[in-house]
């Protein structure tokens, strides 16, 4: 685990916290739907210039 992203693991395992009742089904559509419209480039998470 790197301190850079600590914030994003953290926001993660709290998702998954948060939707355990759920069942499957539910949960991967809640998800699909908080992807839409995000992007996160490989160059933007690394920041890395090629």
């Amino acid at each position: 685990m790197s301190v850079k992203h600590l914030d994003r693991y953290v926001n993660e395992f709290a998702g998954r916290h948060n939707q355990r009742p759920l069942d499957t089904m539910t949960q991967m559509k809640c998800m699909a739907r908080g992807l839409m419209g995000k992007r996160l480039r490989y160059q933007d998470l690394v920041g890395s210039a090629r």
